[in-house]
This record gives C-alpha cells, sequence and structure tokens, in this order.
C-alpha cells in the first residue's frame, strides 16, 4: 500500500488500525509508511545508502554474503485469509510478513540475490539459503548457487510431483 495521493486522514486511520491489530515489526513499518512525509522519505533513503555503503565495504573482502533464505524453513500451504497466517518461529508464532527480513537484505539495498535449496527439513520440505553479490554482478550469486547444487545434487523433484 501507498499513501500517495491519499488523503492524510485515511491513511492516518488506516495506519491507527494496523498498529491496533498487530505488534509486528512489519506491520508497523507498513503503519509508519502509511503516515510517512517526504521528509521521513529522505531520511530513510540516506539510511539505506549507509547500508549500501556496509555492504560494498563487505564485498570488498569477499564474493558472497550467504544468509537464510527466510526465517523459517519452508512450510506446508494454507487457504487462511492473509492477516491469520501466522509462522512458527522458535516455537514463537510470528506474523506472515516476517518472511520479508532476509530478502529485504537485497530489496533494500539493491544488492543481488539468489535462494537456493540447500536438503529437506525432517518432513521433507525445502531448506534454503540466500547468496548474495557485490553490487550490479547479478551473476555471482546466481553461478553460486549453481556451483551448490552441481557439489550437492540440488533438490530434484518433489514426491508426487506431475510434469503437464
Amino acid at each position: 500500500m501507498a499513501n500517495t495521493g491519499r488523503p492524510r486522514a485515511e491513511c492516518h486511520k488506516e495506519a491507527e488500525a494496523i498498529r491496533r491489530r498487530t505488534d509486528a515489526f512489519d506491520a508497523l513499518a507498513q503503519a509508519d509508511g502509511l503516515q510517512a512525509s517526504a521528509s521521513d522519505y529522505v531520511i530513510w533513503f540516506g539510511q539505506r545508502e549507509y547500508y549500501r555503503a556496509a555492504l560494498q565495504a563487505f564485498f570488498e573482502g569477499w564474493d558472497i554474503l550467504l544468509s537464510p533464505a527466510n526465517v523459517v524453513n519452508a512450510f506446508p500451504h494454507t487457504d487462511a485469509p492473509y492477516d491469520e497466517r501466522q509462522l512458527d518461529v522458535n516455537g514463537k508464532a510470528v506474523g506472515y510478513d516476517c518472511q520479508m527480513v532476509y530478502p529485504s537484505l537485497c530489496n533494500l539495498s539493491g544488492y543481488p540475490g539468489t535462494a537456493f535449496p540447500v536438503g529437506l527439513t525432517q518432513s521433507g520440505l525445502p531448506i534454503g539459503l540466500q547468496a548474495i553479490g557485490p553490487y550490479l554482478e547479478d551473476r555471482t550469486p546466481i553461478r553460486f548457487a549453481a556451483l551448490v547444487a552441481q557439489e550437492f545434487g540440488g533438490l530434484g523433484q518433489p514426491p508426487g510431483y506431475v510434469e503437464f
């Protein structure tokens, strides 16, 4: 959702509803975004540049940054309404939008990332990692993921997979 062109009162009302509904950091960030001003954007843009500079310094000594692909491993699909979906993180229920945490490393900074499987959970669902590469070097994390698949066999087809 965006606040561009929307009446401030409408954005304020929606942001307050989000804050009452949850205390999850992602929802609160969404609420803050609804009420953001142009000066907030400039401040946030400056913070983003700080993170980009930190990644640039990291990549002066490293080719790849590995991180989890998600806050949880793969989980069974649900048809529950989006706002009611929960994830179990170390025995604690967290909002479904918390899945954005690790992909946000790339989304916020503009650095390329490739998610790839590295194994299966005990229930047979994929475990994923994310390879992040230097700025504008999109092929680096893609190639790294391909080399991991070559070395360890990749994920393969899940049981019951049918190709049409």
